[in-house]
């Protein structure tokens, strides 16, 4: 299996400039070095044009939406994408950007997997609808769209209706998680796996749980999408909400190994790293190439 890596350099669903310039400052720091160094093929990188806003127009597309229609257009044709890499029997390998491109990386492996499922690993629920969102940041939202949930933007992104139903999303390592997102979790029946479960019952029994639920299930295609602020603040500063209480890299690595080494993941998201927050000794950036190096070895 070949690896695409996908460009995303989308801004605009998290109300921040800077997580458009991640991909070009990973590449710069020998992102392209790595890739040739994995045993994989790197058959291309493709960059998905993002559109630009104007100033102090981000609620032009909806009162209670930031930049609407650009993070749509971002999501159909990441979907687009997703979907062709995946007949080529490519490996896509999302690079953002914020977390609302997950509406499409998720849309377009969901339209080609006949039994699919998602594995989102985030502090943050990202269930966020129009009526509960405070912020209007639709990077809060991509769960909520994919589950088809009442009042979530962008559901019929790539093709009409849900991608993905509940019992086919594990949602790891949440422990920032609005009122709303709870309440909608309990009515959908989520079974989660917040930072609260995993440090009552353990990170390996957690993920032996899930690895069971994805064997019994009998999944042909699993799409695993990582925000970087599910880490530990102490690590990870160059995200737009770093926490404390996260992951740290040994816990990190050993997710993405579970998951990654049973074959069962062919599409990735790599998300919200942000340049412009990083410090001098570019901490956070060393960081990324270092898991992004690590995650390669198990594809």
């Amino acid at each position: 299996m070949g690896i695409t890596f996908i460009n995303v350099p989308i801004k605009y669903g998290s109300g921040r400039e800077g997580t458009d310039l991640a991909f070009k400052q990973l590449i710069d720091n020998g992102l392209n070095a790595l890739a040739l160094e994995s045993k994989h093929k790197i058959n291309k990188i493709i960059n998905i044009e993002v559109k630009s806003a104007r100033a102090n127009d981000e609620y032009k597309d909806h009162p209670q939406l930031k930049c609407l229609e650009i993070v749509k257009d971002v999501n159909e044709k990441l979907a687009s994408v997703v979907y062709q890499n995946l007949k080529e029997n490519n490996f896509s390998y999302i690079i953002g950007g914020d977390h609302s491109l997950a509406i499409g990386s998720i849309a377009g492996a969901s339209k080609y997997f006949k039994k699919f499922a998602v594995i989102y690993i985030d502090a943050h629920g990202d269930f966020n609808t129009i009526k509960t969102s405070t912020s209007h940041n639709i990077h809060g939202m991509p769960l909520a769209s994919v589950l088809g949930l009442k009042d979530a933007p962008l559901k019929d992104v790539f093709y009409q209706g849900a991608k993905l139903k509940a019992k086919d999303l594990f949602h790891i390592g949440g422990h920032d998680i609005d009122e709303p997102e709870y309440l909608l979790a309990k009515k959908i029946e989520l079974d989660w796996y917040q930072m609260s479960r995993i440090k009552a019952e353990g990170l390996e029994v957690c993920v032996k749980e899930i690895l069971e639920k994805l064997k019994e299930n009998n999944y042909d295609g699993v799409h695993l999408s990582f925000d970087i602020d599910v880490m530990d603040k102490s690590l990870v500063v160059a995200t737009g909400y770093p926490l404390y209480d996260g992951f740290y890299m040994q816990e990190i690595k050993y997710i993405l190994k579970s998951f990654l080494e049973t074959g069962l993941v062919k599409s990735m998201d790599f998300v919200e790293y942000n340049p412009l927050l990083d410090d001098k000794d570019k901490s956070t950036l060393k960081l990324c190439l270092n898991l992004i190096e690590y995650s390669l070895k198990y594809i």
